[in-house]
């Protein structure tokens, strides 16, 4: 895993650029906090994904009340507005 830099205190930006992005993900969680992924913190984008799913998630991803780990997956299909 390559840490690319720190944004904020907790949030991170890493560069997958050996595996595909679903293991990478997965071995992000596991190396992070040494369990599995679950469909509710991992947002993986696409020119499908509305402006309403990236910012639900994101407000349950600042208003999470447990230590976790939530990850977006930024592709090259991610619109300039998005």
């Amino acid at each position: 895993m390559k840490l690319i830099s720190t944004c904020f205190k907790g949030i991170y930006l890493y560069e997958c650029k050996n595996l595909s992005n679903e293991e990478y993900i997965i071995n992000l969680f596991r190396d992070n906090i040494t369990k599995l992924p679950i469909a509710q913190n991992v947002l993986m984008s696409s020119k499908e994904t509305s402006s309403e799913e990236i910012q639900s998630f994101f407000h349950r991803a600042i208003l999470c009340n447990y230590n976790t780990l939530f990850v977006v997956e930024i592709n090259d299909s991610f619109t300039d507005f998005q």
